[in-house]
């Protein structure tokens, strides 16, 4: 494991040792950007890289560290692209992303409704989306798929370090 308060991500993606200052450790969204992060803190920043193209990493490591818990992905039907993913638990009627707990009905209205999509800017209707419920372990296998491959790489070890952080929003 790696020392939470004193890291950064090398240029080819791995943990390294920062001397002295703040960490820099930095996810890609989905659109490119690279927003800096400290592990563990679900603060602003954190939130918006697991909304914003880190979503599948940041479900995959709830899901993991929550007994029954499971994926929802939201996949577009044209192309089966990810379009955001949440943890849920086994009869629960709750999901969870980096914003907290909500509701799936909910939760699944308002993105489906009112969220625009970040690669096109389109609001999407019911006859657009489909959800999925998946194991942690389909949902990195789906990633790795063809499927995955407009997503960023997801950082399933960083997203776990923000569970704890997450699990208190509950």
């Amino acid at each position: 494991m790696f020392d939470e308060q004193n890291v950064h991500r090398d240029s080819d993606g791995r943990f390294g040792e920062k001397l002295g200052g703040p960490p820099e450790v930095f996810l890609t969204t989905a659109d490119g950007r690279r927003t800096a992060v400290t592990p563990g803190v679900l603060d602003s920043d954190a939130q918006e890289a697991f909304m914003e193209g880190q979503c599948v990493a940041f479900a995959v490591a709830v899901a993991e560290a929550t007994e029954g818990g499971n994926v929802v992905m939201a996949v577009h039907v044209e192309d089966n692209r990810v379009i955001h993913a949440w943890a849920s638990v086994a009869g629960s009627y709750t999901v969870q992303d980096a914003y907290g707990h909500m509701d799936d009905d909910a939760a699944f209205d308002q993105y489906v409704i009112n969220e625009k999509d970040m690669f096109s800017n389109a609001s999407y209707t019911d006859d657009e989306v489909r959800f999925e419920t998946m194991s942690p372990t389909e949902a990195r296998e789906r990633m790795l798929s063809a499927t995955g491959e407009s997503s960023p790489r997801q950082d399933y070890e960083l997203a776990a370090t923000f569970v704890t952080a997450a699990k208190e929003m509950a």
